[in-house]
């Protein structure tokens, strides 16, 4: 159950990248992510999966994170789109996600965030 949950906080792996990954490449590379140009920023997570944070080029807003975790079978992709992003109390959360997972598409709508200190 642990795993699953770590897998499923998305504000945090969003808000707090340093929690997150155990190492980053310097290299930014530019490329398309969701339709917009975006600024492209890779490293690895503690587990050892490869994990990308794409960056508007404009508004330097996260558009959204691609992780790849190995399997036995290969590589195992998931893409997640952030949406919806609303100013709360000073800060900017989004409130909708977006994950494809395979052939899979599962939309995260979210009615309130809660944030821990």
């Amino acid at each position: 159950m642990a795993a699953y949950v770590r897998g499923h906080q998305f504000h945090r792996r969003v808000m707090c990248p340093a929690l997150e990954l155990a190492s980053y490449s310097e290299d930014v590379t530019e490329t398309e992510f969701a339709g917009r140009r975006a600024f492209k920023v890779t490293g690895h997570t503690h587990i050892g999966a490869v994990l990308s944070y794409f960056f508007d080029e404009r508004s330097k807003t996260v558009l959204g994170l691609q992780l790849t975790v190995e399997e036995p079978e290969g590589p195992h992709a998931m893409e997640f789109v952030l949406k919806d992003w609303r100013t709360v109390g000073g800060s900017e959360l989004f409130y909708r996600v977006d994950i494809r997972d395979r052939d899979e598409l599962y939309i995260y709508r979210f009615n309130k965030i809660l944030l821990l200190p």
